[in-house]
């Protein structure tokens, strides 16, 4: 057995610059992984039952039937809007169910209570043409309504209300069904 010699090992001094130089290399390298940990992402909002009510409530003029359908399905289905613009009216079976295509070009089923039946059938009742997309512009030649216009009237909706981060709350959140839920529940609706 043989001690070390004291020129191999070096004797602290206590002094702050005599901290090893691999010690120095291990603290910068933890404190560069601490300082990518990404910081906690705020809690999505969402619209209260009241808010959701109140926007059904606002919806008026010739757009009446297709945009109440359009607020319905989002509130009661959890519908992302690329999810929305895409349906067609052979995806709506009678039997409260509608095929969705959704991410990754998934298909899933998605369920819908009688009332929100009640109002798919009054806007498919409204329309006076004969393209297979679900919901279509109001004016000739009658095209699918796009992503863009959805969030155009969802916003303009928002403003009547005073609800400026409207399209977040709805619609990249994937609103929450459970607020569908509610409403099910209510007179309101």
């Amino acid at each position: 057995f043989t001690t070390p010699s004291t020129s191999a090992r070096p004797q602290p001094s206590g002094k702050a610059t005599d901290i090893p130089q691999i010690e120095i290399a291990a603290d910068n390298r933890i404190l560069a992984a601490l300082n990518t940990i990404p910081p906690k992402k705020a809690l999505p909002k969402y619209l209260t039952l009241e808010q959701s009510i109140a926007m059904l409530n606002s919806v008026k003029g010739e757009n009446k039937e297709r945009d109440y359908c359009i607020l319905t399905l989002f509130l009661n289905c959890g519908l992302r809007l690329s999810e929305l613009c895409g349906l067609n009216i052979s995806d709506i079976s009678s039997d409260g169910r509608m095929r969705v295509v959704g991410k990754g070009n998934k298909e899933r089923l998605v369920y819908f209570d009688a009332r929100t039946k009640i109002h798919l059938q009054n806007y498919l009742d409204s329309r006076t043409d004969d393209n297979l997309a679900l919901f279509v512009s109001l004016k000739a030649p009658f095209e699918r309504l796009m992503i863009g216009g959805v969030e155009t009237r969802l916003r303009e909706l928002g403003r009547r209300l005073n609800l400026p981060k409207v399209l977040e709350m709805v619609l990249l959140n994937g609103h929450s069904a459970i607020t569908g839920e509610k409403l099910m529940d209510t007179e309101d609706y």
